[in-house]
């Protein structure tokens, strides 16, 4: 089988194994307790800016590492998608009760900046320098980093360009437990997570 065909076949199986997820407050839980162990690394507290994504259905919920990065006054990044091959992040301005005001329910249901985030776009080249966090869902991960989208390359190109930029980027995968697989085929434009947080 090529990569594309396993690939193919192992999101098959962990969409399977997602539809037996327990209840969504157990979930909840799940995330903000892994959520803490992500905001007590030595990363995370060095980091000036925080990319988190807002999670769909079945997805791991960072929203505990978006509220203590404001608390802690770091830079909190949110991703759109602008079309099938470009995603760009935007900065958030305010405190944590404004958060819901600067936010819109885009593509899937899914939260993003909305029309007054939109002039906050991130450039990656004035990252140079910068310490960068940034939290990556997936489909699948191993706990060595190896990661499986869902098959758009959204993260692995904005990945790339942040490494690019010079900035000092700590990449963590996140996701439920259900998630972690033992070995996921990799392809030349595949980023590796550098660490990876279940729930």
């Amino acid at each position: 089988m090529t990569n594309i065909e396993l690939k193919k076949s192992l999101r098959l199986q962990i969409k399977a194994a997602l539809k037996n997820l327990p209840p969504q407050d157990v979930l909840k839980k799940r995330s903000d307790a892994a959520c803490k162990k992500i905001c007590a690394t030595e990363q995370f507290n060095s980091s000036e800016y925080v990319f988190v994504y807002m999670n769909m259905k079945n997805e791991a919920d960072c929203l505990e590492v978006l509220n203590n990065s404001i608390e802690q006054k770091k830079k909190v990044c949110i991703p759109k998608v602008l079309s099938d091959t470009q995603m760009e992040f935007y900065l958030l301005s305010g405190d944590e009760k404004s958060i819901k005001d600067q936010l819109v329910s885009g593509a899937f249901g899914i939260l993003e900046p909305g029309p007054s985030m939109l002039k906050n776009i991130v450039n990656p080249e004035d990252l140079n320098g910068k310490n960068v966090l940034m939290i990556v869902p997936g489909l699948g991960f191993t706990k060595s980093g190896e990661r499986l989208g869902r098959g758009k390359g959204y993260y692995d190109r904005y990945i790339e360009r942040l490494s690019r930029s010079g900035a000092k980027l700590c990449t963590v995968g996140f996701c439920f437990s259900e998630q972690i697989v033992q070995k996921i085929p990799c392809g030349d434009h595949d980023k590796k997570v550098d660490l990876v947080f279940e729930c």
